[in-house]
């Protein structure tokens, strides 16, 4: 009798087309999927209560070989993503951010676009209200459902908007990698592998089914279609390269204790599954240097 495996995903919409049909019969019988905030699946995995979690990408840059990611499968982005940094102060007077999305790779993201133009932030969490927030620090970093639903109050002190997923492509030519599955390793097989790559064809069909539970969540279904059309479900050799140049200059800024070192599900393992495999080192260093890039003196309003 085949095993049922304990998976966990963030409740955001941008994810759900990696997950659709996961939590229904048949697949439900072999894959029991909870929802769960990003620090909270990373812990369960830490923890061995998960097999398997659709991770921040900056949580599975900080694991390295403790987890494998699985190929071919992430929520990225090139261009505009949704992750917002919206200000009440000018840019280079930033000094801490406050974040209503505790371990979204959108935070490592900000500090380390920060970094790259030689101005450390400090990144903290924010519980209270978002306008509070504006008031209190000038600086919140608005991501996820939040960044959906949330519009900003205006008046004479309107905030302006930088999308850090535009941010870092504009910076780097290359896209963002904001989700992916990583693995406990040894801990999926080939029948787990295909159970995910089906459920990202069913969601790819689905976007505007998907889209339309968006006013159920409190977003607008033009924010929400324009999120999920947006978004890119894959994880081939850009994003790949992506991801690599963002866990790199993280490191290089001190922001990541080791070097990032993505460890994959053996390509073996799915039996002549399609998938790309990850860029050899030529391919994935292949980016504009990021080290000590300036970061955009004033962002442009929304």
């Amino acid at each position: 009798m085949t095993m049922r495996r304990r998976a966990g995903a963030p409740g955001d919409l941008v994810a759900a087309p990696l997950l659709s049909g996961l939590d229904a019969p048949p697949v439900s019988e072999r894959l029991e999927l909870s929802i769960a905030p990003p620090l909270e699946l990373a812990r369960r995995l830490d923890a061995g209560e998960l097999e398997l979690a659709l991770l921040p990408s900056g949580e599975i840059a900080r694991r390295g070989a403790a987890v494998q990611v699985v190929p071919g499968l992430a929520v990225a982005s090139e261009g505009p993503a949704g992750a917002r940094l919206h200000l009440r102060v000018p840019l280079d007077q930033v000094t801490r951010i406050v974040s209503t999305a505790p371990g979204h790779a959108a935070e490592l993201l900000a500090a380390t676009l920060f970094a790259a133009s030689g101005r450390a932030v400090a990144v903290e969490p924010w519980t209270g209200s978002l306008e509070g927030a504006l008031v209190a620090h000038g600086a919140v970093l608005v991501a996820g459902d939040d960044a959906l639903r949330w519009s900003p109050p205006g008046g004479r002190r309107e905030p302006q908007v930088l999308d850090l997923g535009a941010a870092w492509t504009d910076l780097t030519g290359l896209p963002m990698v904001w989700w992916a599955w990583a693995a406990r390793p040894g801990a999926i097989g080939r029948e787990t592998y295909a159970l995910l790559h089906a459920a990202r064809t069913r969601g790819r069909r689905e976007l505007e089914a998907i889209a339309a539970r968006g006013p159920g969540r409190g977003i607008a279904s033009e924010s929400a279609r324009a999120a999920l059309n947006g978004a890119l479900y894959r994880l081939g050799r850009r994003q790949l390269a992506g991801w690599k140049a963002f866990g790199r200059a993280a490191f290089e800024h001190g922001l990541l204790r080791e070097p990032m070192d993505l460890t994959f599900f053996p390509l073996r393992a799915t039996g002549g599954c399609s998938v790309v495999a990850p860029p050899r080192r030529s391919e994935s260093d292949s980016h504009r240097n990021v080290t000590s890039r300036p970061f955009p003196s004033a962002p442009p309003r929304e």
